[in-house]
């Protein structure tokens, strides 16, 4: 699995063959991921090899994070902040409206189907 890269201001998602399916090292990673100046909190899931990292940006940068898991070895040397554009949003005006076109029908379903079993539960 190639490691990759995905992060926005204050979180930082690395995906790490190191950690997939190893308890053992996961651990290792969070207590180290944990130790580094400006970190907040470490989750590391093993069933997807994922270490998400929530750090004050204003304490140390995504570059920092990835150079010391590097360093470590729990990261490939081409995973690269650089190249990982943050997020800007997936969600737009367009995306919302749909989604609530959607909803809606699908409630309206599910209203006239609840009233006709009511009406039929009482005839």
């Amino acid at each position: 699995m190639a490691d990759y890269l995905h992060h926005v201001p204050g979180r930082l998602r690395v995906r790490s063959a190191a950690v997939k399916r190893n308890a053992g090292r996961a651990r290792t990673v969070e207590q180290f991921v944990t130790g580094l100046h400006g970190v907040r909190e470490v989750d590391v899931r093993t069933v997807t090899g994922s270490v998400t990292v929530f750090y004050d940006p204003d304490l140390t940068t995504p570059d920092a994070i990835v150079g010391a898991l590097r360093g470590a070895g729990y990261v490939s040397t081409d995973a690269d902040p650089a190249k990982a554009s943050p997020s800007t949003g997936a969600v737009g005006p367009g995306t919302t409206r749909v989604t609530e076109t959607v909803l809606n029908i699908a409630l309206e379903k599910v209203l006239e189907r609840s009233a006709t079993a009511m009406i039929a539960a009482l005839v």
